[in-house]
């Protein structure tokens, strides 16, 4: 979720910056954790080559109706094949550039691969052919959002909502808009409704308890994050922020046993030296970050990069 800035007051805004920051930076630290990456595509292609095609096939496919290409390029897309399914929208698209059906399903491929600036080019040609697409202007504000411009975003979505006031993914995307733009008081109406709307949604309610605990409420944060956990139990990443509100609240006991739970002891050690660290508590931050050295030597990089920056903050601090 994106680092949000209060508008309450200049010291409220502080307060939240540092504390977001200090989530992002604690969710890097998770031993859970994987990184992915993105090569971008050139506009209107997909990054991975076309599968290698023989005479017979080449010159079936040349004959095939865009109708016909754009029924096996949704069939292969929900198959969970989008490189054979962007063949198909691409054979469509020779035939009818303009043709909708084609461009979303080309925007789909690269939405669903987390490459939204690649997917950029395919959803302004949409809403260029269909100014009110909802589809299109959902897209362009997830786009935008994930990108951080948090402007361009929020204009998008609200677009979607002026035609369905009550449309979850809008109303999701604009509330984390929102988060990112430091109006933590407007996210959270936004999730309040959601919750209205999706009341069974772990997701809602764990967004709803991260908002709350950019805002400092951390028993209410708790609350909403161990509904999202009851309702999602298997979920590490929302375990993960229960624990912080837990910590965070002064509940460090019931922070480890969660972190052991989700991510064994030597990381759980590791976060809690950090949100210790983060809090000045220096003396639990290094006692912390030994015992997870302690409980697995081989993540001692991870906590020694940790044990560094403590000495780097003590240092500065005269502590």
């Amino acid at each position: 979720m994106p680092v949000p800035k209060p508008n309450s007051s200049v010291q409220g805004s502080s307060r939240s910056l540092v504390l977001g920051r200090l989530l992002l930076a604690a969710v890097f630290l998770l031993a859970a954790t994987a990184c992915t990456t993105t090569v971008k595509p050139q506009v209107g292609l997909m990054s991975d080559p076309a599968p290698a095609l023989d005479e017979s096939v080449d010159h079936k496919l040349a004959k095939m109706s865009v109708e016909e290409l754009l029924r096996d390029g949704n069939r292969h897309l929900v198959q969970g094949n989008p490189q054979l399914a962007g063949l198909y929208f691409n054979l469509a698209l020779m035939k009818e550039p303009d043709n909708l059906p084609a461009l979303y399903g080309q925007g789909e491929i690269l939405r669903q691969r987390g490459d939204y600036v690649g997917a950029l080019p395919t959803y302004e040609k949409i809403l260029a052919l269909d100014a009110d697409s909802p589809r299109a202007l959902l897209s362009l504000g997830e786009a935008h959002l994930y990108q951080g411009y948090y402007g361009k975003a929020a204009g998008y979505l609200e677009r979607v909502l002026e035609q369905a006031p009550e449309q979850p993914q809008a109303l999701n995307l604009l509330a984390m808009t929102w988060d990112g733009t430091g109006d933590t008081a407007k996210a959270e109406a936004l999730y309040l409704r959601l919750v209205t709307i999706q009341p069974r949604s772990a997701a809602v309610h764990n967004n709803l308890g991260v908002n709350r605990l950019f805002q400092g409420r951390y028993q209410e944060a708790i609350v909403s994050l161990r509904t999202a956990v009851n309702l999602d139990p298997d979920n590490k990443r929302t375990q993960n922020n229960l624990a912080m509100a837990y910590a965070l609240n002064g509940e460090e006991s019931q922070a480890l046993e969660i972190f052991q739970h989700s991510l064994g002891k030597a990381a759980a050690y590791n976060n809690m030296g950090y949100l210790y660290m983060k809090k000045g508590m220096f003396n639990d931050a290094e006692k912390a970050l030994l015992k997870a050295i302690e409980a697995n030597p081989s993540y001692y990089p991870q906590a020694q990069k940790n044990l560094e920056r403590l000495q780097a903050m003590r240092t500065s601090e005269g502590r």
